[in-house]
């Protein structure tokens, strides 16, 4: 069923007043007013209804308001973040995913100011502007408005073999990977037999733009997978139980000894956690690497 525009906003208000309230400890009229820009009526009313909607249920089936009302705000009633009486959309993991992302403050209920995260390194920052709206571009499939699916872009690209230098590719997109440290294409070079699927880092192109030229007619685009693959390790003899714990915990080591992280992601992860690459400066009596051994399994 769908929901009207005003539902919408309701949930969206309800919910940021419950994050706020869980994480600050109040909500004033003020608050939604600056993050919703409505008046101070509106911000009465929203209070109110979030005070009525958000409750729990007890073991006995007693009914109990997650919101303690005041008369411009809300406070988190006694009892509800200790007894974890609260939907996880407002809950720690979904928090730190929002603020992690950017979200603004209609969304996580928190002002930049009122909260001390630092937010991962964003590589995107050098990828050339142009590029990028290539990239995006030709990423977004447009079928349903009658044009192709798919684009041909030509890129000025570099490898790190030895003597590269930029030169033309001709490529089809199948997808952006915007995870770990490097931004990366996934597409298909159709000047190479059999258009093969390869990775090219944004951050080492130059110079894209779209051609018109028609797609191969051979040419199947990948639907990009990026399966878990699993690595049996071993970590530094070194490492106190509480070491390993911790780590193993890092690293989601199962009871078997068995790592598994997205394909894409392990070489970042053997070069990070089983390499002699520690961070600067690090003091003489850390471990690193932590992993002394790493073993592909087949999965």
């Amino acid at each position: 069923m769908r929901t009207s525009i005003r539902d919408d906003m309701k949930e969206e208000r309800r919910l940021f007043i419950l994050r706020r309230a869980l994480w600050y400890g109040q909500v004033y009229a003020r608050d939604l007013v600056e993050a919703f820009s409505i008046t101070r009526q509106a911000a009465y009313k929203s209070l109110r209804d979030a005070w009525e909607h958000w409750t729990w249920t007890d073991d006995k089936g007693y009914t109990h308001k997650m919101l303690s009302i005041g008369r411009s705000m809300v406070s988190l009633a006694a009892g509800v973040k200790e007894g974890g009486r609260y939907p996880p959309e407002a809950g720690a993991y979904e928090m730190l995913k929002l603020i992690g992302s950017g979200a603004e403050f209609r969304q996580t209920g928190l002002r930049p100011r009122e909260v001390d995260v630092v937010f991962p390194w964003n590589r995107l920052r050098f990828v050339g502007k142009s590029v990028m709206s290539v990239i995006l571009e030709a990423v977004i499939d447009r079928s349903g408005c009658g044009l192709m699916k798919r684009r041909i872009i030509e890129v000025e690209y570099v490898g790190l073999k030895a003597g590269d230098i930029y030169r033309k590719r001709r490529l089809v997109p199948a997808a952006v990977n915007l995870d770990g440290g490097q931004p990366r294409l996934y597409a298909h070079d159709i000047d190479q037999d059999g258009y093969p699927l390869k990775v090219y880092v944004l951050t080492r192109m130059r110079n894209a733009r779209i051609l018109n030229d028609p797609l191969p007619k051979s040419l199947t685009v990948q639907e990009l997978e990026d399966p878990l693959v699993s690595y049996r390790i071993m970590f530094d003899p070194r490492l106190t139980d509480d070491q390993r714990d911790a780590m193993a915990r890092e690293l989601g080591v199962d009871n078997d000894g068995v790592v598994r992280v997205p394909l894409s992601q392990a070489h970042s992860f053997r070069r990070f956690y089983t390499n002699d690459v520690p961070p600067e400066g690090r003091a003489q009596e850390i471990i690193w690497p932590p992993v002394i051994y790493a073993e592909r399994m087949n999965d």
